[in-house]
């Protein structure tokens, strides 16, 4: 997945990350319900989550990325930085998924989990069929409850006397409370066409949520510094899929992460999957 900027705020500029996703998985029996990897947090659109869990247990999705960006002159890590993330997720009886977020190799790790509440294919008659999807879930679980939405907010720091570098949160990010984030969320699909692979079925999902902590808590940083598009806590999104063939499917993305607006587009080949995106940084 690489990310671009459309524009830079005068807190966190330019983000570039590069990242490789792979998800294995079951065929899954509803093609217009299938959802890349978000960059650290499990299923989900770029930044997003959605009410969707990976259908049989034992499925999981692996990502790593690489992030280059360039913080203020009035920040106290200035100047340009690249670290390394990613992301470890499994699904259990097709309503739970786990996983583990590394922010950083120092390490710096956060859990988190989604549950599926009620899934849109369990009805089938009448106005049963306009209900959604409903899932709740938590990010960021752990000690490192500084994280800023990208991940960052902790530096190794030397210690007078001591043999090791130590983690510590910096100044910029000391009054950011991110920890045990709670979200919910509702994602509805629909399938156009006949349902068989070609490019005459597509696939339409659109999902809409709120959660506090990683979606809303900007500390004592302005809120204008923070982002350009916050909604206090709300975000949204919607993704369209194709599959031209069995084995390959192609996802356009596009969704406001209740801070900025982001598209992007991903191509999946036998779980393989190649995201790029463009972030409003």
């Amino acid at each position: 997945m690489t990310h671009l900027p459309l524009r830079a705020s005068r807190r966190v500029p330019i983000l570039f990350v590069g990242c490789l996703a792979i998800a294995v998985t079951t065929p899954a029996a509803r093609a217009q319900e299938e959802f890349p990897q978000t960059l650290r947090w499990g299923s989900g659109l770029i930044n997003i989550p959605v009410a969707f869990v990976p259908p049989v247990s034992g499925d999981f999705g692996l990502s790593l990325s690489m992030a280059q960006y360039r913080m203020p002159t009035a920040a106290p890590d200035s100047g340009p930085r690249v670290h390394d993330q990613g992301a470890f997720s499994v699904a259990l009886f097709g309503r739970v998924e786990l996983g583990v977020s590394a922010y950083s190799t120092d390490p710096e790790q956060g859990f988190f989990w989604q549950g599926l509440l009620l899934d849109q294919d369990d009805f089938h008659h009448g106005l049963w069929n306009l209900l959604p999807s409903v899932a709740i879930g938590m990010r960021n679980i752990g000690p490192y409850t500084h994280i800023d939405r990208y991940g960052l907010g902790y530096n190794l720091v030397a210690v007078p006397g001591a043999t090791a570098a130590v983690i510590a949160v910096d100044s910029l990010h000391r009054t950011l409370a991110t920890g045990n984030t709670l979200f919910g969320v509702a994602t509805k699909s629909v399938l156009l066409g006949s349902g068989a692979p070609g490019l005459g079925t597509l696939g339409l999902s659109f999902t809409v949520g709120y959660g506090n902590g990683l979606f809303s808590n900007h500390g004592s940083i302005p809120i204008q510094d923070y982002a350009s598009a916050h909604t206090g806590g709300l975000f949204f999104g919607v993704n369209a899929n194709v599959h031209p063939t069995v084995n390959t499917l192609v996802t356009i993305m596009a969704e406001n992460d209740a801070w900025d607006d982001n598209i992007g587009a991903a191509f999946s080949y036998r779980g393989l999957r190649a995201e790029i995106a463009a972030t409003d940084a």
